[in-house]
């Protein structure tokens, strides 16, 4: 990102006054002249496996610069940077929560996982090595908790064979890959599907409390037809399947 010559108070705050009076052209030159404040916020978030781009969260971050400009106080002698840089990283921060994973996380949980990643960055620079997760449990109060809450993924691309149902698959030994129990897999479908969708499914596989059930069972449990209970249980394995990878 090309460099541009930084606004003097005066100027700065001049813009300011006349953004806030509805002039296109002040908000422009602000915006134009703080493009490299928004590109710094942007860069704290991984975009690897990310489901935004850095195009989304760059529009997001200039929509914060925007808004600071909105409510920026002339009278409290700040520079503008000062006073945007935490509207730009709030509003890059809940796009990123909201969208940046297939699965939503919960923003408290993903605030922390963020802290998280953050200490352990720190931890690296320190310690001059990727900390070992002895060292991490030791040094980080709540570490083994939060990891295992995002760790529990795993691809539930594989096929099933003739007579094999989806809690039927074995996780992989190898630890390698991240490994999702039979409960992490429950809860991202009862996050994703209606409660009556949900209810069939556990029905059906006799899981989550429920006695396992056919699907004629579950048909006149539920007023439907075996074949609308078999469309339902099929639905929800092709979006764990979606969910999971």
């Amino acid at each position: 990102m090309s460099k541009v010559e930084l606004l003097s108070k005066t100027e700065e705050y001049d813009l300011i006054k006349a953004s806030q009076e509805g002039n296109k052209g002040a908000r422009s030159t602000l915006m134009d002249r703080n493009r490299g404040l928004v590109h710094s916020q942007v860069q704290r978030f991984p975009l690897k496996n990310a489901q935004v781009s850095y195009d989304d969260l760059f529009q997001m971050g200039c929509m914060g610069f925007l808004h600071a400009v909105d409510l920026f106080d002339t009278s409290k002698d700040l520079r503008l940077s000062t006073y945007a840089y935490r509207w730009i990283y709030a509003f890059i921060r809940r796009y990123y929560q909201n969208q940046g994973r297939v699965v939503r996380i919960p923003a408290h949980l993903a605030d922390k996982k963020f802290q998280l990643d953050r200490k352990v960055q720190d931890l690296t620079h320190k310690m001059g090595h990727t900390p070992s997760q002895e060292e991490l449990e030791a040094l980080v109060p709540g570490y083994s908790d939060l990891v295992s809450t995002f760790s529990k993924t795993i691809s539930l691309n594989k096929e099933l064979e003739s007579g094999e149902e989806i809690l039927d698959i074995q996780a992989d030994d190898n630890h390698s890959d991240t490994i999702l129990y039979a409960n992490s897999l429950l809860d991202l479908l009862k996050k994703n599907v209606s409660s009556r969708d949900y209810n069939i499914f556990t029905c059906r596989y006799g899981v989550d409390g429920e006695a396992e059930m056919t699907l004629n069972e579950i048909g006149d449990r539920f007023g439907i037809t075996r074949a609308r209970s078999h469309q339902i249980v099929n639905k929800c394995i092709s979006l764990l399947k979606v969910l999971a990878d």
